[in-house]
């Protein structure tokens, strides 16, 4: 892998219906780590958990799956026949594919895609009954495999459209701290399913990563939680933990220093420009401001930015579905204000 020193990068929601102009905006602004966007715009199926459906409909009938006034449900069909959502979800999918390979053909570096990963899908989707798959243990291990053979699928077809890319799969686990902690509301909202222990947490993203693994992937793992269990994702086996490093800023001093142990063992056992930390930051109009959270880290950890910048990538906090695109190439452009500051703090953009 050959991610550049602080290379700038995105999650993957951008707010637009136009996929050619997203894709001409990814690869232009995010050159340096591009990604497959999702355009969570265009409905139901472009959506993180209707894509994923999609490509697990496509590997076992048992995940077919319907929309409904909730959300997300499987429809009980155990047939090859997908319902009209998941067709939808899938052309897309297909669409969107087609579009970054035209425009990133002959490109050589890292590439990014997302999916999102198997405990935010079985905390998002209910079964047939109208129950969350998070409450049934069967289901959860056969959603792992399903979401194992998927990914190697998904690596598969973009190592053919685009050979020369260094391929990272990108699990998206939003909701991992909250199953963790048994914060996930029964379907009827009156309840929460019991907390999911660390040992089948981690087994199921070993399954993930594994099969990027075997792909011939990097693996990431996003997780926006407030207090993301840094330690977790790193006995699952993830290359990078991406996270919203403005959170740490509301813990408590104990809470923020248990998680800057885990970040700093984690960043530092890290092979230079193969894995480390994607940061997230909030743009704002001052580069200081901005680079701020990171080089908080960075002084309670102990790793100089000269160090950091080796395993490190900057991104968005998460998506960015609600910045209008025309907004993109600005907060790009501050994006990578802080990272010319990190590779040279004498830079004026950095210091002012």
């Amino acid at each position: 892998m050959s991610v550049e020193p602080a290379a700038v990068t995105a999650v993957g929601s951008f707010a637009s219906h136009d996929v050619d102009e997203v894709v001409r905006i990814v690869a232009g602004e995010f050159a340096t780590f591009p990604v497959i966007p999702e355009l969570p715009a265009r409905g139901p199926g472009a959506d993180m958990i209707g894509r994923c459906l999609a490509m697990l409909a496509d590997v076992s009938g048992e995940f077919n799956a319907i929309t409904t006034v909730t959300g997300w449900q499987l429809s009980g069909s155990l047939t090859s026949n997908r319902g009209s959502v998941i067709r939808r979800a899938a052309s897309w999918l297909n669409e969107d594919l087609d579009r970054v390979e035209e425009q990133l053909r002959g490109y050589r570096g890292p590439l990014k895609v997302g999916i999102a990963g198997p405990w935010t899908l079985a905390a998002a989707v209910e079964d047939p009954m109208g129950h969350r798959l998070l409450a049934d243990a069967g289901l959860i291990r056969d959603l792992g495999q399903a979401m194992g053979e998927a990914i190697g699928r998904l690596v598969a077809n973009l190592a053919r459209r685009i050979p020369d890319a260094e391929l990272v799969v990108q699990l998206d686990e939003p909701g991992v701290d909250a199953v963790r902690r048994g914060e996930i509301p029964t379907a009827s909202g009156r309840g929460r399913i019991a907390p999911i222990a660390d040992g089948p947490l981690v087994e199921q993203l070993q399954t993930c990563l594994g099969a990027a693994a075997e792909a011939g992937a990097q693996s990431a793992i996003h997780c926006c939680s407030s207090q993301v269990p840094v330690d977790l994702l790193r006995r699952a086996g993830a290359d990078w933990i991406s996270l919203d490093l403005t959170r740490l800023d509301g813990l408590s001093d104990g809470q923020r220093a248990v998680i800057d142990e885990e970040l700093g063992q984690f960043i530092e056992a890290a092979a230079p420009g193969a894995g480390g930390l994607i940061a997230g930051l909030h743009p704002s109009r001052s580069v200081t401001a901005t680079a701020a959270p990171l080089l908080g880290l960075s002084n309670r950890t102990g790793i100089g930015p000269e160090q950091l910048t080796t395993r490190l990538a900057i991104s968005p906090t998460c998506g960015i579905p609600q910045v209008p695109l025309s907004e993109v190439p600005e907060l790009a452009r501050r994006l990578h204000a802080v990272r010319r500051g990190l590779l040279d703090q004498e830079s004026p953009d950095f210091i002012g």
